[in-house]
């Protein structure tokens, strides 16, 4: 792998969420900064078996149907929490991996 294409510090390498555990399971690929030509991550390519797994997932969570009002609150305000907390770190993604500005990338989070 050349400079171009090391991964920013801070930015660790992403599997697939499926069922609350990340999956490693398909090959790695670069998330290329489109301006820099700089890579900002290294992702997992989801395999038929995770396609899978997530579709059945899902599927069970639209059976169970949503939650209650008030646990849809707290999972809300929960979110909003973490979104506050991790606020910086979101928007030099969303800069790095998509161009946005750093305004834009701030308003999409606000």
């Amino acid at each position: 792998m050349n400079d171009s294409m090391m991964a920013i510090p801070g930015l660790p390498s992403t599997g697939n969420l499926i069922n609350g555990a990340w999956r490693h399971d398909g090959p790695q690929f670069p998330v290329i900064d489109k301006f820099t030509g700089r890579c900002v991550a290294q992702v997992s390519q989801a395999t038929r078996e995770d396609v899978s797994e997530a579709v059945r997932v899902a599927l069970r969570a639209v059976d169970a149907g949503a939650p209650p009002p008030h646990e849809r609150g707290q999972i809300l305000h929960r979110a909003a929490q973490l979104l506050d907390t991790h606020r910086q770190r979101l928007v030099d993604v969303m800069v790095a991996e998509a161009g946005f500005t750093m305004a834009d990338a701030g308003g999409e989070i606000d």
